[in-house]
């Protein structure tokens, strides 16, 4: 539930058990989706990925390498200091930092080493795996947003060191083994993300109804 649903003053350790902490789910990487996402800039049959089979094990044993984790929390609009990171106003948002964990700069090296092409195409797929990860959290929202009459705004992926620096204290960034170095955070494509909480409208009929 968001804040202030509750308590109105609740204390640190309320506010610590509200965050959500995850890791170690299973990220969505849908061979077809990918393939059709990324085969304008990426030559598949070049690097011996033309056949979906053969790309699907690519992913797997990217998979096996990453360790992902997210942290987030919901919140109302009275929480000052995190609407202020909301791409839009909304009557809530929900605000996270994820990591696809140690291993991924230790993939993404290795797939350099393999050639550019190989590494090219591990930074989109890791791309694609960052965006998951944050579908994993809007996932388990929905049940929420639908008790609230509400949708999610597009994702906004905090760019500012100064409020990516903030949004990791208050969440405590370290409990899924992120650094921050002046807001930039570490592994590489770890990130800070914020989504609004906006009200849908009626429908007609329901206007009507309860009118």
């Amino acid at each position: 539930n968001r804040q202030g649903s509750g308590e109105r003053n609740p204390t640190k350790r309320q506010e610590e058990e509200a965050v959500k902490k995850i890791r170690g789910f299973k990220l969505a990487l849908h061979p077809k989706e990918l393939r059709r996402r990324l085969r304008k800039s990426v030559d598949f049959a070049a690097l011996g990925l033309q056949e979906e089979a053969a790309f699907q094990r690519h992913l797997d044993a990217m998979a096996r390498r990453l360790s992902p984790a997210v942290l987030f929390d919901s919140l109302g609009p009275e929480s000052a200091q995190t609407a202020a990171l909301a791409p839009i106003p909304g009557l809530a948002h929900t605000v996270g930092l994820l990591t696809l964990g140690p291993g991924t700069e230790a993939y993404l090296a290795s797939e350099d080493a393999a050639g550019a092409g190989r590494g090219a195409l591990a930074r989109l797929l890791l791309q694609a795996a960052v965006e998951s990860s944050v579908f994993f959290v809007t996932d388990l929202l929905k049940d929420e947003l639908e008790e609230e009459r509400c949708e999610l705004s597009p994702i906004h992926y905090l760019s500012d060191p100064a409020k990516t620096a903030a949004l990791f204290d208050k969440l405590q960034g370290g409990k899924i083994g992120l650094r921050s170095a002046q807001g930039t955070l570490s592994p590489a494509f770890s990130a800070a993300f914020c989504l609004s909480w906006i009200s849908k409208p009626r429908s007609r009929s329901h206007a009507a109804k309860s009118g």
